[in-house]
């Protein structure tokens, strides 16, 4: 009852999208009135008019050598609603409640979260229109290509090295760029976090940065997440490590970054996985004019999985360039990405821009295409327009077209007998699969006096969908797709106290539950509380109390023998829940505390016969420090 009486007192932070990146480093808090004051007259120190020499020998400095710091490649659309891209900086991850990569994304309207269990377990999420093959991952520029499926295990995904997470929605796609931390500051910097809570879950982070180690400067970091589950009968962990080292060339920085990821979990239904995955790559970028980056880059993906009888074990290379240009104005990007590996694309090429018209008009669009190796291209673009004429109304509007192909469709997923080579699941029994998209986004939105109100209207028509290719469901078989339309709204109101504010999203489609994992309707909506009461900014409070929920679900069951070796579509009832976090920091040390289902509903669930536990507690420490 205190916690509640807390939360009701104290609901959540404030805006965490849509914000404009922080430097790599977050700024030292401790504010100069904090220090005592000189105590030291002036006429206590005498200096004898023959000894100057003296006094300049005794205060002489020994320069610093400059930080080695790659130019940044950060541009494209600024982060809005109504653009379709949301953004998180250093500080706001720290202010933040996720735990995974799903924690963020689930706050983007229409995305539907999907967790086969409790921490630790495969993570997704649904997108209108797209499933496997629609979700993209790139770490710093290098892409995280799914190699066992259609689309990335969201749980297998660390938050402690992230300096920026970018979000761009694009009809039933959705593009993640993950931008690490880099030293920019001659003090060694250090993080740690680390919290538990209710069944067996714990978390520790920990990041270490340096800007002089071998010629240059090191960012490592370590992450591990667990969890047991009800009666400790579903234990589950994944811990990944991460390495990047930069080392200035002239002009240029070349970095090496490297990342592996190691996880294991059991269900009660003995379903059980071992599963690592290591990327590496080798980075060379410079600022070849003003406003003007390039980035070449080349490095490996592997995974080795099992999973019962099934044995998974897969590499590919990586390599490609890509250039940026950003004005105040005007910007443009263009990638050309190669792959070895024949189940992905063999050839990616992208081109995107946008401009900025005297007057209020904004325009942008992007094509690209894929191109394998026996399987054909793939050709999709979008193009988008805002008209910002009166400061208080912005009308914008989206068209996208094109096919998407799907990696990891294979021939079959069940292996006899894993000692022997022909069983294992090789890459020449693997095959893509395309669908066609088609999608319309238009809307308006309206700004008064701190307040914001957008309204939009959605149409999507794809001819297919793909599963996610995850061990919850695998079929192997694309399901059918169709046309539905629905709109989507988005606010913010101040109540009349700058740190307090309601905020949310709502979204409703005319004939939801046609495709898998597509509620008809869903709502996520927040009293959040944000505030830094000392002039100092020494303290911090951010709090927010949500409350969200999704219509019931279709889930595709693989098939068995029951169902006569088909793939059925299970219904998943709708899910409601009412969350609580809380954020107190002083100085550099945050104190958390994350309360799941408050009303400790008992049938919370996103795939049949996967129950959540009812009400949990997470609380912790995040802990930043110079060294």
């Amino acid at each position: 009852m205190l916690l509640l009486g807390i939360g009701a007192a104290l609901p959540g932070h404030g805006e965490v999208l849509a914000q404009t990146p922080s430097s790599p480093l977050p700024p030292d808090t401790i504010a100069p009135d904090t220090l005592p004051p000189d105590t030291i007259g002036a006429d206590t120190l005498r200096i004898e008019d023959d000894a100057p020499e003296l006094l300049a020998d005794t205060v002489a400095v020994e320069p610093l050598d400059p930080v080695v710091v790659a130019a940044p490649f950060r541009g494209g659309e600024s982060p809005a609603w109504t653009t379709g891209v949301w953004e998180w900086d250093r500080d706001e991850l720290l202010r933040s409640s996720a735990l995974t990569l799903t924690d963020l994304l689930e706050e983007i309207p229409g995305l539907t979260p999907i967790r086969s269990g409790f921490v630790g377990h495969p993570e997704a999420v649904a997108i209108p229109g797209g499933l496997g093959g629609s979700l993209e991952i790139y770490l710093d520029g290098f892409a995280l290509d799914p190699l066992d499926g259609g689309t990335y295990d969201l749980s297998r995904l660390e938050l402690v090295e992230l300096e920026r997470v970018r979000v761009e929605r694009r009809g039933g796609g959705l593009r993640v760029e993950l931008e690490t931390i880099a030293p920019t500051d001659h003090r060694p910097y250090s993080m740690v976090e680390a919290g538990t809570g209710e069944y067996g879950a714990r978390m520790f982070r920990g990041t270490f940065m340096t800007p002089h180690f071998i010629l240059g400067p090191l960012a490592l970091g370590i992450e591990r997440l667990e969890g047991s589950g009800i009666g400790s009968a579903e234990p589950a962990s994944t811990f990944t490590s991460w390495l990047k080292w930069t080392r200035g060339v002239g002009p240029a920085t070349l970095q090496f970054e490297w990342r592996r990821s190691d996880v294991e979990w059991e269900r009660h239904d003995q379903l059980s996985m071992q599963a690592e995955r290591n990327d590496w790559v080798f980075r060379a970028r410079s600022e070849l004019a003003p406003n003007l980056t390039a980035d070449a880059f080349f490095g490996s993906s592997s995974i080795d999985d099992t999973s019962g009888e099934r044995i998974v074990s897969r590499s590919g290379l990586q390599g490609g360039i890509r250039a940026l240009y950003q004005s105040d104005r005007l910007w443009t990007t263009g990638t050309l990405r190669g792959r070895e590996a024949s189940f992905l694309p063999r050839l990616e090429a992208e081109l995107a821009g946008g401009l900025s018209i005297p007057g209020g008009l904004d325009i942008g669009g992007d094509i690209r295409q894929l191109s394998w190796r026996d399987h054909g291209d793939a050709v999709a673009w979008s193009t988008r327009l805002e008209i910002g004429t009166l400061p208080w109304l912005r009308p914008f509007a989206e068209i996208s077209s094109g096919e998407r192909g799907i990696p990891g469709q294979w021939e079959f997923d069940h292996l006899l007998d894993p000692e022997e080579d022909e069983d294992i699941l090789r890459d020449d029994r693997i095959y893509p699969a395309f669908t066609e998209q088609d999608a319309t986004r238009a809307g308006v939105e309206f700004n008064w006096r701190g307040a914001r109100l957008g309204v939009a209207w959605n149409r999507i028509t794809v001819d297919s969908v793909a599963d996610f290719g995850l061990p919850f469901d695998r079929t192997g078989i694309l399901l059918p797709g169709g046309t539905n339309e629905g709109i989507e709204v988005s606010g913010a109101i101040p109540l009349g106290w700058e740190a307090l504010q309601l905020q949310g999203w709502y979204t409703q489609w005319r004939k939801g539950g046609r495709w898998p994992y597509h509620p008809q309707t869903s709502l996520k909506t927040a009293l959040t509380y944000h505030q830094l009461p000392l002039p100092s900014g020494n303290l911090e409070i951010s709090a927010r109390l949500e409350f969200s929920h999704r219509a019931g679900i279709l889930v595709p069951v693989p098939a068995s023998s029951e169902s006569g070796g088909t793939v059925t579509l299970t219904p998943v009832p709708a899910l409601s829940s009412l969350d609580f976090y809380l954020q107190i920091r002083v100085l550099d040390l945050r104190a958390f505390v994350r309360w799941n289902n408050i009303t400790h509903r008992l049938d919370q669930q996103d795939l049949p016969g996967r129950i959540f536990p009812g009400q949990r507690a997470f609380y912790g420490v995040k802990w930043q420090f110079w060294n």
